[in-house]
């Protein structure tokens, strides 16, 4: 597991080993149990709130990036993401004759 809390890795894998070991040992309370598990399920959910802010990142700077390109191409982005949406929000499900209708409305 990937963790991007704001500590030091060393502290990051002892705080996850030494909670494992708890969830793992037979002789720990229910209560140290769930304790434990929760640090470790709050640990994750952050990962997976980090990892989606990072994608997100990416995903607009690529859109920035294939945007730049068509301008330079001289395509309307506009035009692309209305097909886009009126084949179920997937380019690649446009038909040839949609894209002959994009032409015809430059």
């Amino acid at each position: 597991m990937e963790q991007r809390w704001p500590i030091k890795n060393d502290y990051r894998e002892a705080v996850i080993k030494r909670n494992m070991k708890i969830i793992l040992n037979p002789n720990s309370t229910e209560r140290a149990v769930a304790a434990a598990s929760r640090v470790i399920i709050a640990a994750e959910q952050q990962n997976q709130l980090d990892e989606h802010k990072v994608i997100d990142v990416r995903v607009q700077t690529r859109h920035d990036e294939l945007a730049g390109i068509a301008a330079d191409l001289g395509i309307e982005v506009g035009l692309i993401e209305n097909a886009a949406r009126q084949a179920g929000s997937s380019v690649a499900g446009i038909e040839a004759e949609s894209v002959e209708s994009i032409r015809a409305q430059r």
